[in-house]
């Protein structure tokens, strides 16, 4: 956008051209992975559309400690039996995990196997917490259990992370805590997540900086946590939830 305030230059405006060509290439040759649980193959597979992986594992393993912005292709609708998944990339890198094959549902990752404190992806601390790494998640549905989380890892500065068209639920939290005071902020968008609280007190959702939050069904079981809770004291910076019905059902309240 220009500002209206401080009109660019005609350097400035060809640099940006410049900038926004250059970003338009890089995402068309962005590297993506297929994967099918029909017709994949982890072991003869190569991930190309016409012989893809069977797992998001597979992928996960191939691209580990590689800085590169990838996209992951789900190109059916069935269920995928996987959790406890690491991503461990190099850095600059982007991993977006997606289903745009049709129309006709979503793919499901049953990520109820998971043990207690596991999840269904952990974004590694270790490889993330000063890298520039960005993830996002597509037009899926994920399902975990009560002692378990549906993601992991630190999201700071280091991580930038985005949720839209997703169906969510099960699991007694999203991640751990959003605390990203760079710019752009990490989203979740029309989306629906339900969690099941553990009856331990835990919160679904921490956000002291840098989310927002938009179109949304958010829903919890009855128990002892909040769905969206701020910093220490109930403070946050920078965090929206906008055009969302956020239902809890705590018994403490």
């Amino acid at each position: 956008y220009f500002d209206l305030h401080h009109y660019p230059s005609s350097t400035q405006i060809q640099k940006r051209d410049i900038y926004l060509i250059k970003w338009k290439k890089s995402r068309n040759n962005m590297p993506t992975y297929y994967i099918n649980s029909g017709s994949g193959n982890d072991s003869s597979g190569d991930g190309s559309q016409g012989s893809p992986y069977k797992t998001l594992g597979k992928v996960l393993d191939v691209i580990e400690n590689t800085s590169a912005d990838v996209i992951v292709e789900i190109t059916d609708e069935e269920t995928y039996p996987e959790h406890s998944l690491n991503y461990r990339p190099g850095f600059p890198s982007s991993l977006t995990i997606q289903h745009t094959a049709s129309h006709l549902g979503r793919p499901k990752f049953d990520a109820t196997g998971a043990g207690t404190n596991m999840q269904f992806i952990n974004f590694d601390g270790v490889h993330i917490a000063t890298s520039n790494v960005t993830a996002s998640i597509i037009g899926i549905e994920i399902e975990t259990n009560n002692a378990a989380d549906f993601f992991d890892g630190t999201f700071n500065n280091g991580l930038e992370f985005h949720i839209s068209g997703c169906f969510l639920y099960g699991a007694r939290a999203l991640l751990g805590s959003f605390n990203r005071s760079a710019r752009p902020v990490s989203t979740i968008k029309q989306s629906t997540l339900f969690f099941t609280d553990d009856g331990a007190g835990g919160d679904m959702i921490q956000a002291a900086n840098g989310l927002e939050i938009s179109n949304c069904l958010l829903s919890s079981s009855a128990g002892f946590g909040a769905i969206l809770k701020g910093s220490a004291g109930f403070g946050s910076n920078n965090v929206t939830a906008s055009f969302c019905t956020i239902i809890s059902r705590r018994t403490n309240q």
